[in-house]
């Protein structure tokens, strides 16, 4: 599996344990760069990369069965079933947001169940955010790929927050709420 060296950390002890139970990762070490192009050329076993979906998703790009035989392109495992094709099509020319959201979820299990992706460690402290509390934001917060740039794009100054902030900067004595954190990128929960 190409890794760049950061990450041995992460891998060595995933290496040993696959070890135990009769498995050999060999870990490979390569620059950026250089697994960049390995990944893009598709000169490649297993690479680990963080791969996400596009801000404004588009499946097309990255599942489409006609780039799954060129490379350079963000088809990079060569994902090639027929089901995907049909819905990404469907996708195209669908202008009612749930059921794009249902095509992509349907797009990501078929992804999944064949396999192309393996899930990797992710950091629970991967976006660290600090910010005063004058700003609004979507009700899902970051995007289904967010991160810290979601905030960029996505957030508002609030004109009211903005006030009760420097309100509450002048006057110890008051304080402003402190949202909860939910975790649903779907938005499946009610």
């Amino acid at each position: 599996m190409n890794i760049n060296n950061s990450l041995e950390r992460i891998f060595t002890p995933l290496q040993q344990d696959l070890e135990k139970v009769g498995i050999k990762l060999n870990l490979v070490f390569v620059t950026p760069q250089a697994g960049f192009e390995k990944l893009m050329k598709r000169k490649y076993k297993m690479h680990y990369v963080s791969w996400t979906g596009l801000f404004f998703p588009n499946p097309e790009t990255s599942m489409h069965s006609k780039y799954a035989d060129k490379p350079e392109t963000n088809n990079v495992t060569g994902i090639n079933i027929p089901r995907i094709d049909t819905l990404c099509e469907q996708y195209d020319k669908s202008y009612d947001v749930d059921e794009r959201i249902k095509i992509l979820q349907e797009i990501d299990k078929l992804a999944v169940e064949g396999h192309y992706y393996a899930f990797g460690w992710v950091a629970p402290y991967s976006l660290r955010t600090t910010y005063w509390n004058k700003f609004d934001m979507p009700e899902w917060g970051l995007s289904y790929t967010g991160d810290f740039a979601s905030v960029l794009s996505l957030w508002w100054s609030d004109p009211a927050k903005v006030s009760q902030l420097e309100k509450a900067k002048a006057d110890e004595a008051l304080s402003m709420p402190i949202g909860t954190e939910k975790i649903d990128y779907w938005k499946t929960s009610k």
